[in-house]
């Protein structure tokens, strides 16, 4: 993450701004809302499971982790609806886990995110982790194995799915990461020596206050000569079906012969 002001804009974009339609909000006082739309299908651990509903044309499926979400609404709503819409044009099943209460801005208790620091990534990643696998396990159970697993992280996913990418600890074959992504020099100290490179997408909006960010991420992975792909919409902090698209298209391409 850029050091200008990063409490004040994940407050900023926690505040009003999401993936895809405007159908988010508080659910009523005293409900004790689900974390997976209705529906999805829930999994050990508060992990939503969708597969489409013509059967997967792919056998991939991708974990995606969400942006931040205030704890009592059901804003996450909007960004699984719009995975599992990307899942039906493209034949893809879809895990999307919840991230952890006190890793967003401050420590705040009452905020869904992602691990963002070392410190906190150390603590939790192993939990988090385990959670993806036995979800992973659960699904390819009734639906078959996956050949694939790809990784997809919007704003405060985006940043930790950036981390993963370059460690990659969950030996997947591809990451996308939408409005987040950092430049930092720890994390280009370990991925120097990672043998393994998934591809990475790293789409943002132009209009994005946020933009610098994934911008300094891709500089860092042309840095490491990683592979990758920068892609760019005119909107804010947002993903367009568009980028998603490109996106999946650009981590399922097959490898370029050498010659």
């Amino acid at each position: 993450m850029s050091r200008s002001s990063p409490l004040r804009r994940w407050l900023a974009l926690l505040a009003g701004l999401g993936l895809g339609a405007s159908s988010r909000g508080a659910v009523a006082e005293g409900s004790a809302p689900s974390w997976c739309a209705p529906e999805l299908e829930t999994l050990a651990h508060e992990v939503c499971l969708y597969v489409p509903q013509r059967g997967m044309t792919q056998k991939t499926v991708v974990i995606f982790l969400h942006s931040l979400v205030g704890r009592g609404t059901n804003w996450q709503w909007e960004q699984q609806r719009t995975m599992t819409q990307a899942a039906d044009r493209h034949g893809f099943a879809v895990l999307m886990p919840r991230g952890r209460l006190g890793l967003g801005p401050g420590g705040a208790q009452d905020i869904w995110a992602w691990p963002t620091a070392q410190r906190t990534e150390a603590a939790v990643e192993g939990s988090l982790v385990a959670e993806w696998n036995a979800a992973r396990a659960a699904a390819e159970k009734r639906h078959g194995p996956f050949e694939r697993e790809l990784v997809f992280g919007f704003s405060s996913g985006a940043y930790y799915a950036a981390s993963l990418a370059l460690r990659n600890p969950i030996d997947a074959e591809g990451y996308a990461v939408f409005a987040g992504g950092s430049g930092s020099k720890w994390k280009a100290a370990g991925a120097k020596n990672v043998t393994n490179r998934p591809r990475v997408f790293v789409g943002y909006g132009t209009k994005d206050p946020s933009r610098r960010d994934p911008q300094a991420y891709a500089r860092l992975l042309k840095e490491l000569d990683w592979p990758h792909r920068l892609d760019s919409a005119p909107v804010g902090h947002t993903v367009t079906n568009e980028q998603l698209k490109r996106a999946f298209e650009y981590l399922t391409a097959a490898p370029k012969r050498k010659r």
